[in-house]
């Protein structure tokens, strides 16, 4: 008698193939209606293909949640609902980011051009660092990290950066000499020692 209320109530609850009711995980969050957070929710919607996002959306509304709260550096547009946007300066009065960040928005560049600029910066902070060793003894080693698309052997394809297309820019382009350059992933660790 309550299961066949509760599937008036909540047809779209998942059902045996008798017709009764599932006692599922799915069915008791669909009756509970929870809150979904989503953090990195970027990293969700981050799909090539349109479909792929609306599928996901989809599949979290299937919960039926009371609320999704994303938390994002960047929402996605046209899908998230933007409630709370927090500049960078507000952030750093309230002394969440620690270092400078600096931000050039530039049109018709590729990741070359980008890498270049990155390691023109490098050496900048290198000289910097040089001058404060010799002032006050401190040693800084600046770093640059960059994330690439592709770090697999089989993955080495023209529309995708590779971190050998990388490595091979950094040494051949910019004169980056080898013993500078590490690649870490998921197969290859040479940061490790």
């Amino acid at each position: 008698m309550k299961n066949e209320k509760l599937a008036e109530l909540h047809p779209d609850l998942e059902k045996n193939n008798g017709g009764s009711l599932k006692q599922s995980l799915f069915n008791t969050l669909k009756l509970i209606r929870p809150t979904v957070i989503l953090d990195e929710a970027h990293k969700a919607y981050g799909a090539r293909k349109e479909s792929d996002n609306q599928q996901f959306v989809e599949s979290v509304n299937r919960l039926n949640p009371r609320l999704v709260l994303e938390l994002s550096a960047t929402p996605k547009l046209g899908i998230s609902n933007i409630l709370v946007n927090t500049s960078g300066n507000d952030l750093h009065r309230e002394e969440m980011i620690k270092l400078p960040i600096e931000i050039l928005n530039t049109t018709n560049s590729n990741w070359q051009d980008t890498l270049a600029k990155a390691k023109e910066n490098l050496d900048d902070l290198h000289g910097a660092a040089r001058r404060l060793k010799s002032r006050e003894n401190r040693y800084i080693r600046p770093i640059a990290v960059v994330r690439v698309e592709r770090t697999g052997k089989n993955q080495r394809e023209p529309r995708w950066i590779h971190a050998e297309d990388v490595r091979d820019y950094l040494m051949r382009q910019l004169s980056v000499p080898e013993r500078e350059i590490r690649v870490k992933s998921s197969d290859v660790d040479e940061l490790r020692g």
